[in-house]
């Protein structure tokens, strides 16, 4: 899951499984479900037990190879890996975020199609909403 796209419709009969698991339900017998699945994917701190929808978590880890891919460019396995890989990830690559001190993460349109994350943010009365995307990354470059 960390380095192959996972189809969706493995990851949603994966988080189905999971359900009856959590419901209790057997094959061919479900229950009826006490909590809807949105809320159970919910962090703990919002009333949800923190899971994930399995096809969002498999993207940020492709995401995550995609960034070391543009950022570490002197290790070897990059290296090794741009000179198969640089044409695909090219060709779909929009534009760079560069650095980030100029994006601001929650209003600005910096992701194609999605738009502003701010409207997926459910309570953001706590958030610096004018960070920037180089507030978002440490130092090492996690």
């Amino acid at each position: 899951m960390q380095s192959l796209v996972i189809p969706k419709g493995v990851c949603d009969e994966i988080e189905r499984i999971a359900r009856q698991f959590i419901w209790g339900g057997s094959i061919g017998k479900s229950k009826p479900a006490l909590i809807g699945w949105e809320s159970i994917c919910q962090p703990r701190n919002y009333g949800g037990l923190d899971f994930r929808y399995l096809h969002d978590h498999n993207i940020s880890f492709l995401m995550k190879i995609g960034f070391n891919l543009v950022s570490r460019k002197d290790d070897l396995w990059v290296r090794r890996s741009l000179s198969k890989a640089w044409p695909l990830i090219s060709e779909n690559l929009l534009w760079s975020v560069g650095n980030g001190e100029t994006i601001r993460g929650w209003k600005d349109n910096w992701i194609p199609k999605v738009g502003p994350l701010l409207s997926y943010v459910p309570a953001h009365s706590r958030l610096n909403l004018d960070s920037t995307l180089k507030d978002w990354v440490l130092q090492e470059g996690s």
